[in-house]
C-alpha cells in the first residue's frame, strides 16, 4: 500500500530516516566520526567535533542537499498527509463498509494523548490490535479486522498519534508509538479480554515488535513488512534516490539531528531489531514481500535471525510491500494469520 510504507524515507519527496548500529553499513572505515570524537580528551573532543561539523555542512552545501534535508526532516517527522505535496489519501469509510458491527473507540495515552478508534466486538474472549502503516489510519486496516473478526476475534484499531483522526503531531516510528498500542492493549483488559495478540503493517509491524517486546501482556506478534532499523531503511532509501555514498552518512545524520531539535525524540531509538529477541517465548510471524522495494526483505531476514523462538518467516515470493489485499494470495494470507493466532491465544 502506497500510504501503508515507510517509503516516506526519501530525500527531497520522501526520506524519512535515523541512525542506528544493526546493519553492516560503513563509510569505507571501521569507526564512524562519532566514535572518533570519543577518541580524545574533552577540549580536543569539542575542537575535533566543531570542525567536524563545519565541515559536514560544507560538504553538504557543495552537493546542493539543505532544501533536500529541509524536506528530508519535513517527511521524516511528520505524516505523509501532513506533507507538502504529497498524494492525497483517502481517509473515507467505517467498518460498516465491510459488513462489521463497531462502535467509535476514544482512549487516552499515558502521556495524555486522545487517540481515535474503533472497537469491533467477536464471539470469542481474545483481542487483536492492529496498527496501520506510516501514512494510513484506521481506514486501512478494515479488510483485516474483517477477517479477524470472522474467525471469531475482538478488534481494537485506531489511528497512532499525529495521525488519521488522533491527537499529536509527530511520526516517530515506535519511539512513541508504543504508548499507543499500551494504551489500546487496557481497552482490552478493561473489558476482561486478556489473550490478546497485535498485527502490524510496514511502520505498524515495526511499532508491534517495539510495543510487544516491552509489554508483556502482549501474547503473539504478526509483524508485516517490518522495518529491522531505522539505519537500514535511511541507507537502503538513500542508495535508492542517488545520494552520493561519500555524504549519505552525513546527510542521514543532519536530518536525524535536526528532526531531534524539534521534536525532541531520539530517532536512533526506532531500531525494532534490537527489542525482537525480548517477545520470546512468545511466539512471532513475520510477513515480507520478496520484491519488496521499500523494506527489502533483507531487513525481515534480520529480524528472524536474531528473534527467539518460537519464530515463523513467511516470505511471499511475489509479494511487494504490504500489498497482500491487492494479491492472489491474500487467502493464504489470512489463513496463515488465522491459524498463527488460533495456535497461540
Amino acid at each position: 500500500m502506497k500510504y501503508n510504507n515507510l517509503g516516506m524515507f526519501i530525500l527531497g519527496s520522501s526520506l524519512a530516516l535515523g541512525l542506528g548500529s544493526d546493519t553492516n553499513i560503513n563509510n569505507n572505515s571501521d569507526t564512524t566520526w562519532a566514535d572518533k570524537s570519543h577518541n580524545c580528551d574533552r577540549p580536543q573532543k569539542d575542537s575535533a567535533l566543531s570542525k567536524l561539523k563545519k565541515n559536514i555542512t560544507k560538504r553538504v552545501v557543495r552537493f546542493g542537499l539543505e532544501e533536500k534535508i529541509e524536506r528530508g526532516t519535513e517527511t521524516l517527522i511528520y505524516p505523509p498527509s501532513k506533507t507538502p505535496g504529497h498524494k492525497k489519501i483517502d481517509f473515507n469509510g467505517t467498518p460498516n463498509d465491510f459488513g462489521l458491527a463497531y462502535s467509535d473507540l476514544t482512549f487516552k495515552t499515558k502521556d495524555g494523548l486522545k487517540l481515535d478508534g474503533w472497537y469491533v466486538p467477536g464471539k470469542n474472549s481474545k483481542g487483536i490490535i492492529l496498527c496501520h502503516g506510516n501514512g494510513g489510519s484506521k481506514v486501512h486496516m478494515r479488510k483485516h479486522a474483517k477477517f479477524l473478526n470472522d474467525s471469531g476475534y475482538n478488534v481494537v484499531m485506531f489511528d497512532f498519534r499525529g495521525q488519521g483522526e488522533s491527537e499529536g503531531r509527530y511520526v516517530t516510528y515506535g519511539v512513541l508509538e508504543v504508548k499507543d498500542v499500551d494504551a489500546a492493549v487496557v481497552e482490552f483488559t478493561k473489558r476482561g479480554i486478556n489473550d490478546i495478540g497485535i498485527l502490524g503493517t510496514s511502520l505498524g509491524g515495526g511499532v508491534a515488535i517495539i510495543a510487544a517486546a516491552q509489554n508483556q501482556e502482549i501474547d503473539a506478534v504478526v509483524a508485516d513488512a517490518a522495518y529491522s532499523s531505522s539505519n537500514a531503511v535511511a541507507v537502503h532509501t538513500a542508495r535508492k534516490y542517488g545520494i552520493p555514498d561519500e555524504i549519505r552518512e552525513e546527510v542521514i545524520d543532519s536530518i536525524f539531528d535536526r528532526a531531534r531539535e524539534i521534536t525532541g525524540v531520539d530517532y536512533g531509538l526506532a531500531n525494532p531489531v534490537s527489542y525482537i529477541d525480548r517477545i520470546s517465548p512468545r511466539p512471532i510471524l513475520l510477513i515480507h514481500g520478496k520484491k519488496d522495494t521499500i523494506v527489502p526483505v533483507s531487513q525481515a531476514r534480520f529480524n528472524f535471525s536474531r528473534a527467539g523462538e518460537p519464530k515463523t518467516l513467511w516470505i511471499r515470493r511475489n509479494g511487494k510491500h504490504d500489498n497482500y489485499i491487492w494479491q492472489k494470495y491474500g487467502a493464504e494470507y489470512e489463513r496463515r494469520v488465522i491459524d498463527f493466532f488460533n495456535q497461540n491465544l
